[in-house]
């Protein structure tokens, strides 16, 4: 998350090697036509935009404000980075589309000095067709073996981690896990299997295939609604959306850094209801679990490269799967019995 809010996710991960082996930073280019290294104060002001607006609507917003802080703080991340503009100096970098008659070099052109640069580009949808819909573009079907097994195996992770996020939702939704255990298994069952059918509609249509979002959950704990109506509500938006490109242009064209802001606290809400989940009922058993999950978890968000270090990276993929298949189902036996 802290990766989103520094200037994207690629430039993170590749931000300490390239300085280590180059000696120079990694630049980024997800927000607008502005090109900064990772973790610039630009990019971290925009993301933080997010959060003091949330803020604000938590204090004085009304209870409709509250309930709905993410929307409102997101358009006004993007309404920042929209009024706000960068002027270039001698040797600085924008994308290629902010300036198409320059020499584009591994995604980036050199800025005109004096010039300013806004943080939102509206390319995407400039681009982008006014109505889209399923096939636009086909491809001849086939069955490559040399992608079966790594294929396997995120399915494989995958459904452990449905199995995960469709507990906490169920906790976050305050159903009751004591009474209701015939329920959640329903619950799981029913997501796993949807899981399933979407990815392999999904393959049909030409598109990635999809899995259960752990955002989601914060989304709930941080709005205190569950109702089916709102998620069958997010579903047609979403497919509608979907149809017409202009607006799924509008929405890959907010910066990453803004998105950053508002994956913050979903995903810091994720870890406070699991903490909450956790902690119900201190026993030896729970505390092994949540000793564990914190301590491999963490210790690969802050330390990314330990397992880089020579180790053959098959040996890296059992021992992940391994990681993520124990807790996940310690998660799912202390939810059910």
């Amino acid at each position: 998350m802290s990766r989103y809010l520094g200037g994207g996710v690629f430039c993170g991960e590749n931000d300490s090697s390239k300085a280590a082996a180059f000696g120079v930073p990694q630049y980024c280019n997800e927000n607008g036509q502005v090109v900064l290294s990772f973790g610039s104060p630009e990019y971290i002001g925009l993301g933080f935009s997010v959060i003091a607006m949330s803020t604000l609507l938590q204090f004085f917003g009304s209870p409709f404000l509250k309930s709905t802080f993410i929307f409102w703080g997101l358009l006004f991340g993007c309404f920042m980075a929209a009024v706000c503009s960068r002027t270039a100096g001698a040797g600085d970098l924008v994308t290629c589309d902010a300036e198409p008659t320059a020499p584009c070099n591994g995604g980036f052109a050199a800025a005109v000095p004096g010039k300013a640069y806004s943080y939102y580009s509206g390319n995407a949808v400039n681009s982008a067709p006014a109505v889209t819909f399923l096939w636009v573009e086909t491809f001849e079907l086939g069955f490559a073996i040399e992608y079966f097994l790594p294929l396997l195996i995120g399915f494989f992770i995958s459904s452990a981690e449905t199995v995960g996020d469709i507990g906490m939702s169920y906790i976050a939704s305050e159903l009751p896990t004591e009474e209701g255990v015939s329920d959640l298994n329903s619950r799981i069952q029913g997501g796993l299997l949807a899981d399933g059918l979407n990815s392999l509609i999904a393959c049909l249509f030409t598109s990635p295939p999809n899995t259960t979002f752990s955002q989601n959950n914060g989304v709930i704990a941080l709005t205190r609604c569950a109702s089916r109506s709102a998620g069958f509500s997010c579903a047609f938006w979403l497919i509608l959306f979907g149809v017409f490109g202009k607006v799924g242009g509008l929405f890959t064209s907010i910066p990453i850094c803004v998105v950053g802001g508002m994956v913050l606290q979903l995903f810091a809400m994720v870890f406070v209801s699991g903490m909450k989940m956790a902690c119900t009922n201190m026993t030896r058993r729970n505390s092994f679990i949540l000793m564990l999950s914190l301590g491999l978890g963490l210790g690969v968000a802050f330390e990314p490269h330990l397992f880089e270090g020579g180790i053959h990276i098959y040996i890296y993929i059992y021992i992940y799967i391994y990681i993520y298949i124990y807790i996940y189902l310690r998660l799912y036996i202390y939810l059910v019995i």
